[in-house]
């Protein structure tokens, strides 16, 4: 039922409590790193506040982020679509002229 090594930190509890906790949760988490990330996520938005979820400005994106930015102004997935962004407002200033 459990990965492999969980029972004997299970076992091993009674006698040292924080450190086979800590055992337990790197076991868990070295078999689920998508586990650690939910994680991290929902920790960052109940600290910072659901309004900092948000998604995508380029048109054909279709992720949703959580804003880590410190202002919480944050528009883009990623440097990539920013980018991209950037290139196509630029080529339409351009071709305007």
């Amino acid at each position: 039922m459990f990965p492999e090594g969980i029972e004997a930190g299970i076992e091993a509890r009674r006698r040292h409590r924080p450190f086979t906790m800590l055992l337990i949760l790197i076991l868990l988490l070295s078999h689920a790193p998508d586990v650690l990330f939910a994680v991290g996520t929902a920790v960052h938005l109940a600290d910072r506040g659901m309004h900092r979820l948000g998604r995508c400005e380029v048109s054909e994106c279709t992720t949703i982020f959580a804003d880590t930015s410190r202002t919480g102004r944050q528009r883009y997935c990623s440097q990539r679509c920013a980018n991209r962004d950037a290139v196509r407002r630029h080529r339409a200033r351009s071709a305007a002229q």
